[in-house]
């Protein structure tokens, strides 16, 4: 019981539990009011006073009773789920929507809702006239064709919400990001704040080694390389050559 309260307490399973029991209710409630006007003979009445035919005179009124029924149930069982003060951590199940009054919360279901009518009636009233012309029962076609209705559109709105859950917990997720980087001081380093893109040093920025000087060389002597820096010409080949000599080192002994 603790396991099937838990889940209920999830806006996305309580919202579609809420509008099934709203319905079924209310689907009781529209026969329980539909029934005593059959028999009492309140369509054919209003069959001769305004030359509609009775079956569409079932339909409206059975639109009316419905949709009226609904609402009132649906919002009733919505504060109960989702606002009522004894209900399970509503910020940790239901982030996105905690801080959300009743009635902008329960009226943004109903706007859902009210989206997905047109889907709804014309299953329901469509299936339900069908079998008033098969010459079924008023209360079997109404149960028959609002149950369908109700079924179909279920579904609809499961999916609609889910995705509609999954875009708020990341605007929301992208709001407390932005707020943290914003309650950052401005003299933290820019390698300890989030999402700091790497920058590129530009060349004139970039620290450089200053060259070595340059030794003059004199006459006759090699070079670092042990190359001559002075190269002859071969009078006989006519090519020019460089002669490699060992570098000695010079040194004077005192006694």
């Amino acid at each position: 019981m603790r396991f099937l309260a838990h889940w209920y307490s999830h806006r996305t399973v309580n919202v579609n539990v809420n509008i099934v029991l709203a319905g079924i209710i209310a689907l009781a409630i529209t026969v329980g009011v539909m029934h005593p006007l059959e028999v009492a003979g309140v369509h054919r009445a209003l069959e001769d006073r305004t030359g509609l035919d009775h079956k569409l005179i079932i339909g409206g009124l059975t639109f009316l009773v419905d949709i009226v029924a609904d609402v009132l149930v649906y919002y009733g069982l919505h504060w109960l789920a989702n606002h009522w003060p004894g209900r399970t951590k509503p910020k940790l199940l239901n982030p996105a929507y905690a801080n959300m009054t009743f009635m902008k919360d329960a009226t943004l279901v109903q706007f859902e809702r009210i989206l997905l009518a047109p889907i709804f009636y014309v299953v329901a009233l469509g299936l339900q006239h069908f079998l008033l012309l098969q010459e079924y029962s008023v209360a079997l076609a109404t149960v028959v064709g609002f149950g369908t209705g109700i079924a179909i559109t279920r579904t609809l709105h499961t999916i609609w919400m889910l995705r509609a859950d999954r875009r708020a917990l990341i605007a929301m997720q992208a709001s407390e990001d932005a707020a943290l980087f914003d309650s950052l001081p401005a003299d933290v380093p820019e390698a300890v704040q989030p999402f700091s893109q790497p920058q590129a040093i530009p060349l004139s920025a970039q620290p450089t080694q200053p060259a070595p000087p340059l030794q003059p060389m004199n006459p006759g002597t090699t070079s670092t390389r042990g190359v001559d820096a002075n190269p002859t010409i071969n009078p006989t080949t006519n090519q020019t050559t460089n002669t490699t000599t060992i570098p000695t080192t010079n040194a004077t002994t005192s006694v």
